[in-house]
């Protein structure tokens, strides 16, 4: 296990992901590295926690990529129909909802590193104990699945606003980019949790055929370390996104 004390460098020596969990990281770490919200580093199979100092000197890049993005605005609506105006101030409006939660993001990302990381040796544990192939086959799958809807939607929803605009410009770029970056980090959250209820289903039937012979004892004490640990990598996930799944719901009730 990885525990704060002990330093980052050894990592890469003694902390190494199975196949199967690097299959399930893949299109998460993929987009989400694309994004700069990744919330640890994978190479060469090995996991390391990523640069605090990194995740600030992207926010910071953020920050005055948006402030653009509201000056280009600002100048673009002058003169414009009011129609163009209207959506403008809605989009406005949107950009500051999106960089609320990417900042709630990052803070997550930085403040809850080492728990992100935790949480993936504990699903590794899991998964080294309850295999389940056809499962994990759909479970990949449908990870990829839900990544390219997740961009499918939001492209075609901002390819509709620069059609309405006659023009991409750096505002609608950068909702796009700070929607895309929550968006894909709560279906992580999701994933990660259809996980554990698979997890969990694939426990209870092994529970149920549990016959009184010579083993059992042994094989009894394993599922409840099973048991254990989808508890602890459900409290670690808590942790890890309950800010940001709280400031969304927030968002939401005050919208609707």
């Amino acid at each position: 296990m990885w525990y704060s004390h002990r330093p980052s460098q050894l990592l890469l020596f003694t902390n190494k992901l199975d196949k199967d969990v690097q299959r399930i990281l893949k299109p998460f770490n993929i987009i989400l590295t694309i994004f700069f919200s990744s919330k640890f580093k994978i190479r060469n199979g090995y996991i390391t926690p990523c640069d605090k100092k990194l995740h600030i000197i992207l926010f910071i890049c953020v920050i005055f990529l948006n402030a653009w993005s509201v000056y280009e605005m600002r100048v673009y609506i002058s003169g414009k129909a009011s129609i163009i105006i209207n959506s403008q101030i809605i989009f406005s409006f949107l950009l500051i909802i999106c960089f609320f939660t990417y900042f709630i993001l990052i803070f997550s990302n930085i403040a809850y590193c080492q728990s992100n990381i935790l949480l993936i040796y504990t699903i590794q544990d899991i998964h080294r104990a309850m295999r389940n192939s056809s499962s994990f086959k759909n479970y990949i799958t449908w990870n990829w699945i839900t990544i390219l809807i997740c961009i499918c939607f939001d492209i075609l929803i901002m390819s509709s606003y620069c059609m309405l605009l006659s023009k991409i410009h750096i505002f609608s770029v950068s909702t796009l980019y700070l929607n895309m970056a929550s968006e894909i980090n709560v279906f992580y959250c999701i994933r990660v949790l259809a996980f554990l209820i698979m997890s969990l289903e694939e426990w209870i039937e092994n529970v149920l055929v549990v016959k009184s012979d010579d083993y059992c004892e042994e094989y009894c004490g394993k599922l409840f370390k099973v048991y254990q640990d989808i508890i602890k990598a459900h409290k670690l996930l808590q942790n890890c996104f309950r800010l940001l799944v709280r400031s969304l719901i927030f968002i939401l009730i005050k919208i609707f």
